[in-house]
């Protein structure tokens, strides 16, 4: 995925009025959930975005522990907007990666459904970093459940839901 197509992404899902607003948005938004996840958790999604976006998640995260509310407040205190944008920005930079590749899937001219048999092998934009980033996308908002209901057992059991 192309970074500046990933933050058009985020710009229109988020309702935001420029790319420089979208990329604090997903730096901010990133950065938050690095420190929510423990150990190699940030390292892991970060391997799966494009380097220019990774690198607002690598490293250790600190696993600390927070409610979605305090995940709001501090997206909009490291951003400087009020909670409502924080909520956009957050709903807009988890929606980049699956809008992105859904968006591939229609160009490529092949199905989405795994049921069915594809057309192309498709290896373009968000394919180039992982091999389903619906799946990624869905980690992302299981992860921002986790971060809602401030449960340990979410990342537990997060490697089942994808087994």
């Amino acid at each position: 995925m192309k970074v500046d197509q990933f933050f058009a992404e985020v710009r229109n899902l988020a309702d935001l009025a420029s790319t420089e607003e979208a990329e604090k948005a997903t730096r901010a938004t990133l950065e938050i959930l690095r420190e929510r996840k423990a150990g190699n958790e940030p390292s892991n999604l970060a391997a799966q975005l494009p380097p220019e976006v990774a690198s607002y998640v690598e490293d250790s995260g600190s696993g600390e522990s927070f409610s979605v509310e305090e995940f709001y407040v501090r997206i909009a205190q490291r951003e400087g907007v009020d909670r409502d944008a924080a909520v956009r920005a957050a709903c807009g930079s988890r929606g980049g990666a699956r809008e992105m590749a859904f968006r591939t899937m229609r160009v490529a001219e092949t199905t989405i459904r795994p049921d069915k048999l594809v057309s192309s092998l498709v290896q373009d934009e968000p394919f180039r970093y992982t091999c389903n980033p619906f799946y990624l996308s869905d980690a992302m908002i299981y992860g921002g459940i986790d971060v809602l209901r401030n449960s340990l057992w979410a990342i537990v059991f997060l490697p089942l839901g994808y087994s």
